[in-house]
């Protein structure tokens, strides 16, 4: 992945302006940190809004990582969080090609930012039946998840039901079809594809 890691790396550094909004159709995100301290009253979640930790970690993918607000176990000032369109965020974001892009971009900048990785993922536009299918494969992880929680996220992903690891490989084959990355395609060239994708989009 070196020479697709080398080609994020010099587009992004390239494209800086392209990290303050996303360069694909994702709506905008917001760092809850930053975000509480500009308004003068408190920032009030709500349970449909996407969450995405702030910080960018290389290594397995966390399914774990993204999920819905709950106040429980989820301080705000600690994520990112998606007001918009959340249930097709919630699937491009819990796909494993988000999770390959990040791992590109972190191995481009070893300080880089899940926003950042948000924010320049190429997330194409979706007419309405491609919307309607990642959606459906996004609900269905939602709705699997909802039925086997007994604790939190990180217990029930630490040793993944079947019915749950399906709903993933369902929701991971939408979204490369969506991106045209080819049903067997590894990592690698998954990575090339969403490069490719964010030279295009960010020219």
């Amino acid at each position: 992945m070196r020479g697709f890691v080398s080609d994020a790396r010099e587009m992004l550094r390239h494209h800086a302006q392209s990290l303050r909004r996303p360069v694909g159709s994702l709506p905008r995100a917001h760092s809850g940190r930053a975000d509480s301290s500009r308004v003068s009253a408190p920032v009030r979640p709500q349970p449909d809004w996407v969450v995405l930790r702030r910080r960018l970690h290389g290594g397995p993918r966390d399914l774990a990582n993204v999920a819905r607000y709950d106040e429980a176990d989820l301080p705000l000032d600690d994520l990112n969080y998606i007001t918009d369109d959340t249930m097709v965020v919630f699937g491009w974001l819990a796909s494993r090609a988000f999770h390959v892009w990040q791992q590109t971009v972190l191995a481009g900048n070893p300080r880089a930012t899940t926003l950042q990785a948000y924010n320049t993922f190429p997330a194409p536009r979706l007419g309405k039946r491609d919307r309607a299918t990642l959606e459906g494969a996004a609900r269905t992880v939602l709705v699997s998840r909802s039925h086997l929680m007994a604790g939190s996220l990180v217990d029930l992903y630490a040793d993944l039901p079947e019915q749950l690891a399906w709903a993933h490989a369902e929701l991971d084959t939408a979204a490369d079809r969506l991106l045209g990355i080819a049903d067997d395609a590894d990592d690698e060239h998954a990575a090339a594809v969403l490069v490719s994708a964010f030279a295009a989009l960010a020219a």
